[in-house]
């Protein structure tokens, strides 16, 4: 990643290769669009003004700001320290909306829901509540934008069969349409029947009946002209479910997953991709050291 450091005189660029490039301000041939006295800014630019006229604008995704002018600021050791505290930073800030700023609280999150996840008395309720305290880890495991809890459909655009319904969540995809999820206990199993016969259990198949239904729904044209107007776009959604533990027998299962109309995530997958964000925000962050001044 390449990281930008600027202070009221010069910018240094930190190179993704370790490279360091330093330029003042009044360089005609680079000028800085934005400046800000002391702050942490994604997604910065500067347009490049070549000899003949032609105009070039370039962004990049780090950049710190402040406000002193020592040089001793701007060795490549000190511009380093700073530029790995901001990704984690950044990393955090992007990944939790702001809502957490060290991996450690990152861990504690994913422990209490882990719990949850283990304990057999917890309720759908339980673990939806759990991962809506925290968005992004649904977010994350699902590899969606965002999602939209327990959406209400007015009765009226319903027909007499479908009043009462409501679908747990709507992720919203990276193209901005939306899938539907339901989210069913952690104890229920998935797959029944000896070796060489496996098949989805009758949890699993109400449940895929159930998420049809949903999808049906949507899909009716007043309802999804409804939901358009709520800003949630309806083409074709699929089918979602995060229910379950992991089964012993992984070939079986994902054979039997494989043929499944829906998409199924059991409790250990959501866990796993959590778990990996976690390592990889504990890397980031141990690489900053904690006395670096931002």
């Amino acid at each position: 990643m390449d990281t930008w450091i600027a202070d009221d005189t010069r910018f240094v660029h930190i190179k993704g290769d370790g490279g360091i490039e330093t330029c003042p301000w009044g360089n005609p041939r680079k000028v800085i669009v934005e400046r800000r006295s002391h702050g942490f800014v994604e997604n910065y630019g500067f347009r490049r003004v070549y000899p003949d006229g032609v105009i070039a604008e370039e962004t990049f995704q780090l950049l710190e700001v402040f406000g002193s002018t020592n040089p001793d600021d701007f060795t490549p050791q000190r511009a380093r320290q700073r530029a790995e505290a901001y990704a984690t930073h950044w990393a955090l800030s992007i990944i939790t909306h702001d809502s957490i700023r060290t991996a450690t609280e990152v861990g504690g999150a994913i422990d209490a829901f882990r719990q949850e996840v283990n304990n057999p008395r917890a309720r759908e309720e339980d673990l939806e509540k759990c991962l809506d305290a925290h968005p992004w880890m649904l977010e994350r495991a699902l590899s969606c934008a965002q999602y939209h809890s327990q959406v209400s459909i007015p009765e009226e655009l319903m027909s007499r069969s479908d009043q009462g319904i409501r679908p747990d969540k709507l992720v919203v995809r990276h193209d901005g349409l939306v899938d539907v999820l339901d989210l069913k206990k952690a104890t229920v199993r998935l797959v029944v029947g000896r070796k060489n016969r496996r098949k989805a259990s009758a949890h699993v198949s109400e449940a895929e009946a159930q998420i049809d239904t949903y999808i049906r729904l949507l899909e009716e044209p007043n309802v999804r002209d409804y939901l358009a107007n709520l800003g949630i776009r309806v083409l074709r959604p699929r089918g979602l479910l995060v229910m379950g533990r992991r089964p012993a027998h992984l070939d079986d299962w994902e054979d039997v997953r494989s043929r499944l109309g829906v998409l199924i995530y059991t409790y250990d997958d959501v866990l796993d991709e959590l778990d990996r964000l976690l390592g990889w925000l504990v890397t980031m962050e141990g690489r900053s050291p904690h006395d670096t001044q931002l």
